[in-house]
């Protein structure tokens, strides 16, 4: 009797829990990537609180190069709306850091405010250095 009561509550409790998890997109297709192929969107995450996109930025060639990503970086919707940058993971914005030497490779994240349910399509782009248009965002109901 306990083990069925145990097994009912773990699938309560995993049905919870897939319920609650965000939206995702994974390695979303774009109309223009003017970066040099230096910069690469993993994932867009939705929740109800932000917007989460998870980068690579690429330096093989020139590894300990500078590097630098604006605390102006935005997402510009296809309704023209513009979504500000309200954090970010495993770079300092605004800050002049380098690629490592050894892998020329930076992993980070960068999250906005969410974005209004009727979005298609966003843009990318932070002080006209870096930027990403036509960002499809088909493959998820956010």
């Amino acid at each position: 009797m306990k083990i069925k009561l145990f097994y009912a509550l773990l699938t309560l409790f995993l049905a919870a829990s897939c319920s609650k998890n965000p939206n995702v997109i994974f390695n979303p297709d774009v109309e223009s990537n003017d970066t040099g192929g230096q910069l690469e969107i993993l994932k867009i995450e939705f929740v109800d609180t932000a917007t989460i996109v998870h980068f690579d930025f690429y330096q093989y060639s020139r590894p300990e190069n500078w590097y630098r990503f604006s605390s102006k970086s935005t997402l510009t919707g296809g309704s023209g709306k513009v979504y500000k940058i309200i954090g970010s993971d495993g770079i300092t914005l605004d800050e002049r850091e380098r690629t490592p030497l050894d892998s020329g490779l930076v992993a980070f994240t960068l999250t906005f405010e969410p974005l209004d349910k009727n979005e298609k399509t966003i843009d990318f782009s932070s002080d006209g250095n870096w930027k990403i248009s036509g960002i499809k965002l088909y493959s998820a109901k956010h």
